[in-house]
Order: structure tokens, then C-alpha cells, then sequence
């Protein structure tokens, strides 16, 4: 059953010694291709975690599900995960960013944010800005967007 491999995931710390059982729990979630594990995952991504890899394993696992599902899910738990962890809400959206039919999916559900959900992303895409200029463009383009169009 799902929560019961989210259970285990909780009791385990991402660290060199459990690796092995992390990645082999998230592939166990991963065989159920169940949505709500995206939500159920966000919680796990860690700035402070000790093996990026494992880190990169849950995104690489969120990120298998249909766009259109994937985005909406990232906006949907944004505010959470931006609060718990800057740094990998932030690599998530330069994934993002770098997949055009993934960023106009994103952009497209953006009609559809709470006022704090803009204001997380609007934070997040200004810090990802400052961070790497490389992305100024794609992000003034979401930005730019949530303003004219009102967003809450």
C-alpha cells in the first residue's frame, strides 16, 4: 500500500547509510504510478540532506508523471516546499523552465493561484534570477505574466 511505503520513507533519514533502502522504497512508490505521491514526495526534498542523490531520485521520480499532473501538483504543494526547501523548489522550477512544453503547462495552470502561491512564486523566480542570470528571460516571462493577467 502507498502510505505504507511513506511510513517507511519517514522512519529512514536520507544519509550514505540508507541509501540503498531509500532508493529501493521510492521505486517500490514509483511501480504503484500513483499521483498523489507527488504531493506525498515534496516533503522529502531536504536542503540540509545529506546525499543530493537521494534528492535527485525523488525529483526523477516526480518528475515521471504526465506534465500536465506534475505541474500542477509543484504549484499545488509550492508553498510548503518553498518554505521547507528554497534550494530544491528552485532546481525543480529550472527543470521546468528548461522543458518548453513543461514550462507552458506550468504557465498555463498559473491562472489558477492563490495569492500566496503567487507571492512564493514570484520570490522564487526573482531568487532564481539573482542566482543564475542565465534564466532572467525565461523567468521575466512568468513574472511579466502573473502581472498582466492579474493573478490574485
Amino acid at each position: 500500500m502507498l502510505i505504507d511505503l511513506f511510513k517507511q520513507l519517514e522512519k529512514l533519514t536520507p544519509s550514505e547509510k540508507n541509501t540503498a533502502r531509500f532508493e529501493k522504497i521510492l521505486a517500490e512508490i514509483s511501480k504503484k504510478k500513483n499521483t498523489e505521491s507527488i504531493g506525498l514526495l515534496l516533503p522529502f526534498l531536504n536542503d540540509d540532506a545529506e546525499v543530493d542523490e537521494l534528492m535527485f531520485s525523488i525529483i526523477h521520480l516526480i518528475e515521471m508523471f504526465e506534465d500536465r499532473i506534475y505541474v500542477k501538483e509543484i504549484i499545488k504543494g509550492i508553498v510548503k516546499l518553498w518554505k521547507k526547501s528554497p534550494r530544491w523548489a528552485t532546481i525543480i522550477h529550472m527543470r521546468i523552465l528548461n522543458s518548453q512544453s513543461t514550462l507552458d503547462l506550468y504557465i498555463k495552470e498559473l491562472n489558477n493561484i492563490s495569492y500566496e502561491q503567487k507571492r512564493i512564486i514570484e520570490d522564487l523566480f526573482k531568487n532564481l534570477i539573482s542566482k543564475r542570470p542565465e534564466f532572467q528571460q525565461r523567468c521575466k516571462r512568468i513574472q511579466t505574466m502573473i502581472v498582466e493577467k492579474n493573478i490574485p
